[in-house]
């Protein structure tokens, strides 16, 4: 006995040695969970759906039937809009807080990241779209070509009923400015949804359910095309996790979500190298041109021919085309030449908030309304070929080899990240120099930066993101008090357009440092 009672004090003390000393470990390393940033990452997604959810306001419109699902307690604007500055703000401290931790030893799992992401965007799918006007126009477009109207020629001030009031200004006076694809999708959805009183909600839910499953998809299609685990729960927190991208995209419920899985499936697919897979990247690629116009960037920065084996690339090249050619050529030639019309006159405008709105003014007074547009839309082509050029030869280089988890080749990986970086080299030298842009332009250069390594611009496109996310609030052209009107507009027209400057800037300096 007196042996069994000893080997039991024994075992005592080595317990209470071990349990001393992990607690003393634990107290001497510092916890690397980043609780602020993912408190602000929570509460910036719990504050979008609570102002969705709210129902109609100056950031939401009013549907009749369901869904989309909301209450109706008329929110005030100044409300709604102090709900979304907190949920950008919110977002970008905690995105960018989430990403330093990323750096120092936390070690989320993208799986569960994922599937966070994934129940937030089933939360929003059911509910009405809120920061923007958008969704209206999508389905007045699709009730004009389900009822045998011409939406590139046809304004939706011709609806009448309930397709008619789902159209806000400006869009009740601009035919449409899509793609045929894009069309096509909007007048299955009208057609579905019928002519009745809730046709237009019934509508954009459809519609944004096809919004919801893209944004699904692509966070996967990112899982994929990463080439280690640290770089997968970067991905995830990049895209499918992030608040901005969550809010100017799903939220708004924006056409932009569809155009950016369509650019990620196309990187996916030319990485396998294969002329199967570069005319599949065509097609797509191709697909994404015939949903918006501007996702040619990405066509022409994927097609473009290698130096390296010049031959082969051209050759490649040329299959790429003609995969990009079998969707654009016959999508343009049901829907007519005049397609391209309002985007022609498009091409003149300048947003409120963008940087070339602080001369556009000055050289109005001085050469007239037309002369000036021509020389800003001039200029602004060619610091869109200097920006693509300095981003092009500073931006960061490869990434480590794969990983044992990886489900693409070494060869493949670094295809996929030169095919991403080229394309968003473009996209984001056309978002920091073009003369018109929005927030939710914003979500394909979201998806492209996902599939690289960590860098600079992470900071440069949250912070023009957050920037021109609340110079456009709160979504809806609706009645605002003087003072909120004031406010918002010293932000729009005054500081926003310095501050995307400055982020202009900061990305040529970036882009210098890096390639010192």
């Amino acid at each position: 006995m007196p042996v069994v009672a000893a080997a039991f004090r024994r075992l005592l003390a080595v317990t209470a040695i071990r349990v001393a000393h992990r607690r003393a470990t634990r107290a001497l390393r510092a916890d690397p969970t980043p609780r602020g940033p993912l408190t602000a990452l929570a509460l910036s997604v719990t504050v979008l759906i609570v102002t969705a959810a709210l129902g109609p306001s100056a950031a939401a419109q009013s549907w009749p039937g369901a869904p989309p699902i909301a209450a109706h307690l008329h929110p005030s604007a100044g409300l709604v809009t102090a709900l979304l500055v907190v949920a950008v703000l919110a977002g970008g401290y905690g995105l960018l807080g989430c990403l330093h931790a990323l750096k120092h030893a936390w070690a989320p799992d993208p799986k569960r990241l994922l599937a966070a992401s994934a129940l937030v965007v089933a939360v929003l799918a059911f509910l009405p779209p809120v920061g923007s006007a958008d969704p209206g126009s999508y389905v007045g477009y699709g009730r004009l070509a389900a009822t045998g109207h011409d939406p590139y020629a046809t304004a939706p001030a011709t609806l009448t009923g309930s397709y008619g009031a789902a159209v806000e200004d400006p869009w009740r006076a601009a035919p449409s400015i899509y793609g045929p694809l894009a069309t096509g999708e909007q007048r299955l959805a009208a057609a579905v949804a019928g002519g009745g009183a809730h046709g237009p909600a019934h509508a954009v839910f459809l519609l944004d359910l096809v919004n919801a499953l893209a944004f699904v998809l692509t966070g996967l299609l990112l899982q994929r095309i990463v080439t280690t685990t640290p770089g997968r729960r970067r991905a995830a927190l990049l895209f499918s996790a992030n608040p901005l991208v969550l809010f100017v995209g799903v939220a708004g419920q924006h056409i932009d979500v569809l155009v950016a899985f369509l650019a990620v499936a196309a990187v996916a697919a030319i990485a396998r190298n294969r002329l199967t897979g570069v005319f599949v990247g065509g097609v797509l690629a191709g697909a994404a041109v015939a949903v918006k116009a501007s996702a040619a960037l990405v066509g022409v920065a994927l097609g473009w021919p290698l130096r390296r084996r010049p031959r082969l690339s051209l050759f490649r090249s040329g299959v790429f085309a003609l995969g990009a050619a079998a969707v654009l050529v016959p999508g343009y030639l049901l829907a007519g030449r005049h397609a391209f019309d309002q985007l022609r006159h498009a091409s003149g405008f300048v947003s409120f908030a963008d940087p070339w709105r602080i001369v556009t003014h000055p050289l109005e007074l001085l050469l007239g309304h037309g002369a000036a547009r021509d020389v800003v839309r001039i200029l602004a082509w060619i610091a869109f070929a200097v920006m693509a050029l300095v981003l092009k030869h500073g931006w960061p280089g490869k990434r480590s080899l794969p990983g044992r988890a990886s489900p693409l080749g070494r060869h493949s990986v670094e295809r996929a990240e030169a095919a991403a970086r080229s394309a968003l080299v473009l996209v984001l030298a056309w978002l920091l120099t073009a003369p018109y842009v929005l927030p939710w332009y914003a979500v394909v250069a979201w998806a492209l930066l996902a599939a690289l390594p960590a860098s600079g611009y992470d900071r440069v496109l949250t912070i023009w993101t957050a920037t021109l996310a609340i110079a456009y609030l709160p979504g809806r052209q609706a009645p605002l008090s003087r003072g909120l009107h004031d406010t918002l507009t010293v932000w729009k027209s005054g500081l926003a357009p310095v501050v995307l400057l400055g982020v202009a800037i900061a990305g040529v300096v970036l882009s210098f440092r890096r390639r010192a």
